[in-house]
């Protein structure tokens, strides 16, 4: 059916892109970021199982930072953004509820 076909393509991941400059990413991104210093900010109103998918593509994340915003939502039940700060870090965020929020996986 029409329906089924839709919610199995909404789950289908994007391609990989790379940021250059500060973006908001929707559900099932995945970014490799391109540029020092610049924001990703998550999905606005996530539902259970969203996700997104965020690398340190120039690897040298400990000496010029970037920020995932939460865009008003929890991070590990925490109303803080993540500042990400390792050099080739990765971070595979999910989307569990309002209490917990973005979980990192």
């Amino acid at each position: 059916t029409v329906s089924a076909l839709q919610t199995s393509l909404s789950t289908v991941p994007s391609s990989w892109q790379i940021a250059t400059s500060s973006m908001t990413a929707l559900n099932n991104d995945r970014i490799f970021v391109g540029q020092p210093g610049i924001t990703i900010t998550l999905p606005l109103n996530p539902t259970l199982g969203y996700n997104v998918t965020v690398i340190d593509g120039l690897g040298n994340a400990g000496t010029t930072n970037f920020t995932i915003a939460r865009n008003s939502q929890k991070t590990m039940g925490l109303a803080e953004d993540l500042v990400v700060n390792v050099n080739g870090a990765a971070a595979r965020l999910v989307y569990v509820d309002s209490v917990r929020g973005w979980a990192l996986t």
